[in-house]
Parts: C-alpha cells; sequence; structure tokens
C-alpha cells in the first residue's frame, strides 16, 4: 500500500478549490488536510499539521503564490510544491522554480495528470508538464549564448545542449542519438554537468542556469 500523502490546496477561486479537493479526496493514498480560499491561513496549517504537498495557484490577493512558497520553505522544509496555474509563460515558471516549486501544472490540466503531478511530488521527485517544460526549452534555447563558454558559468554550449535534453528527459542513449556523439561522451556529458552545478534533477539544472545567467 501507497504512503498517504497529506495536501492542503490554497486557491482564491472556489469553484477550482471544491473541484481539486473532490478530485483528490477520491484517491486512497492521498487526504486533503486542508482546503484554504484565503491564503493567509496556510501558514497556521503548515506549522500545525504535517502537510506533504502544498497545491497552490500563483495569482491570489493575500498571499501570492510566489510568497506562499518561499514561505512553505522557511517553516516547513519538508512540503514540497506543485503549482497549478494558468500563467504557462516563462516569467511566472521561472519566478516559481527560483522560490522552490517542485512542480508547475496548467489550469486545464486533466483529472489524472493532476493526481499523478501529487503523487509524483509527494514522493520527493519534481514533476512538470509537457507544455511547461516546453516553454522553458524554447526558452534557454533563445536565450543561449553564442560563445564556446558562457558568462557567469563552468559550462560550454555542447553542455548547454545537453541539458535541454536531460530536461526533455532523454536517456544518455537518446542524447548520443541526437548530437551524433557517442554513448560515452553522452554519460561523461551528462556527469560533468552535474557535478558543476551541483544539481540533482531538472529544477535544480534550471535554477543554476537562472542563477548563473546562462538563461534570463
Amino acid at each position: 500500500m501507497n504512503k498517504q500523502i497529506n495536501v492542503m490546496v490554497v486557491d482564491d477561486h472556489q469553484m477550482f478549490l471544491d473541484g481539486v479537493t473532490n478530485i483528490l479526496d477520491q484517491e486512497d493514498d492521498i487526504l486533503v488536510v486542508a482546503a484554504l480560499g484565503d491564503s493567509r491561513h496556510a501558514e497556521n496549517i503548515l506549522r500545525q499539521q504535517q502537510i506533504d504537498v502544498l497545491v497552490s495557484d500563483i495569482s491570489m490577493p493575500e498571499v501570492s503564490g510566489p510568497a506562499l512558497c518561499k514561505l512553505t520553505r522557511e517553516i516547513s522544509p519538508h512540503t514540497r510544491t506543485l503549482i497549478v496555474s494558468m500563467h504557462e509563460d516563462y516569467f511566472h515558471i521561472s519566478t516559481l522554480l527560483q522560490h522552490g516549486a517542485c512542480g508547475y501544472l496548467p489550469k486545464n490540466a486533466g483529472k489524472e495528470e493532476l493526481i499523478k503531478a501529487v503523487r509524483v511530488v509527494g514522493r520527493g521527485e519534481t514533476f512538470y508538464s509537457d507544455k511547461v517544460k516546453e516553454t522553458v526549452m524554447k526558452t534557454m534555447s533563445g536565450q543561449m549564448y553564442k560563445s564556446n563558454q558562457l558568462p557567469g558559468s563552468k559550462l560550454t554550449r555542447r553542455e548547454v545542449e545537453v541539458i535541454k535534453l536531460i530536461a526533455a528527459e532523454y536517456t544518455s542513449q537518446q542524447i548520443a542519438d541526437k548530437l551524433y556523439i557517442s554513448l560515452n561522451t553522452a554519460e561523461t556529458h551528462r556527469k560533468n554537468i552535474f557535478r558543476k552545478t551541483n544539481a540533482k534533477n531538472m529544477a535544480g539544472l534550471i535554477r543554476y542556469a537562472l542563477k548563473n545567467g546562462v538563461i534570463e
């Protein structure tokens, strides 16, 4: 039996709040501990109860998604944040990544994708919808510098290409095929990238790229 995932849902639109709560409540391994229409009450819940996953919108009148994400990391480090928002532009995505979001899902996502995202984030991994990953990858590609060595980082242009493919969930063999390099070379690039950035997953790579000016 899967470990129970305690969830708090925060959204100022009551219809959406009720919908997400009803969907998650149908799953045996997910328990909605709190459903809040006012994000100002989230802090008390986080301090008083064990919350594994915070499902939150971005644009809220009281405490915004980025602010709530940052607050959650400070007072409840074990709680992981899944953003569900109608905003799919790079500015909002990168802002939430910088504030520690572990997942990002558009509000028009289907029921099954929402449930999958909660479970993936709940077990300590990251989850980004295909649309979100596409937005990030396009921006990374458009912001890539033309010089061989990227200012503000230790990454080469080739390593940035590999980062893009890792983020798109390519295996080492697929990376090798895509870039016309050997499998051994692809695996070496992968090891070097994670060593240079100290990243452990896609979100970590993107945060490194943002912080060091590889992408804006």
